[in-house]
């Protein structure tokens, strides 16, 4: 089950607005397509995604989806809102992009995909254990993953609540609970006991002078997670 659903039911139509309610979302969004890329090319020793069958949880408007359908993937998004699903098919439609949509829950699909992904999901999911444990009943043997989330450190209940929402306004007030966010011991542990690796940990910091994110050694708010199956 998910946290807060209402809330990205609410902004689902701002998902294309770089300046809007997921801002940073565009900002961060060529790092974190770069380290998905890179880490799945490496692990499938391929130089590039294409024809890889790859499942993005919690898909949203599919930021992720396109990106990835534009590098030759085949492309399933998932999400539960009915709202973001929709934004996703027209914008989708738009690019002539062939995606697969679908208005779901993880424990809905029964397919096994190379590659799932869940990018600022898993901080939105109550029963986080039973979210990894599904991301590896629909992972084909060999497979991998990307998780992308907030650590729970109190740096990040101060600027990566308080401060992006309230002040920022980077996120929708009420859109994080930081109880529910993840410290990368947890997902380790987790992982391990899904019969998943957890083998590449990436922070991302932001430079308020430059304006910018960066991917750092800093996990103490936002952190990328790769792994295989």
């Amino acid at each position: 089950m998910t946290l807060n659903q209402s809330v990205f039911h609410e902004h689902a139509k701002d998902w294309w607005n770089p300046e809007g309610t997921f801002k940073p979302l565009h900002m961060f969004h060529p790092l974190r397509m770069d380290f998905m890329v890179s880490h799945i090319k490496d692990h499938f020793e391929k130089d590039s995604v294409r024809d890889l069958n790859i499942l993005d949880v919690g898909c949203g408007g599919g930021l992720i989806c396109e990106s990835l359908a534009r590098l030759g993937a085949r492309v399933t998004g998932i999400d539960l809102s009915e709202e973001a699903i929709q934004v996703a098919k027209e914008h989708a439609k738009e690019g002539d992009l062939d995606i697969s949509y679908k208005v779901s829950s993880l424990s809905d699909i029964h397919e096994k995909f190379d590659v799932v992904i869940a990018s600022e999901v898993i901080e939105h999911v109550e029963d986080q254990k039973a979210f990894v444990q599904e991301i590896s009943t629909h992972l084909n043997p060999g497979g991998c993953f990307v998780i992308t989330t907030l650590n729970r450190t109190l740096k990040s209940k101060i600027l990566g609540v308080w401060a992006a929402e309230y002040i920022l306004k980077w996120a929708p007030v009420g859109a994080h609970d930081h109880d529910f966010f993840v410290r990368p011991s947890e997902l380790f542990k987790m992982c391990q006991e899904s019969g998943l690796s957890l083998t590449q940990l990436s922070g991302l910091s932001f430079n308020p002078l430059t304006w910018e994110f960066s991917l750092s050694k800093d996990m103490d708010i936002n952190y990328f997670a790769f792994g295989v199956k």
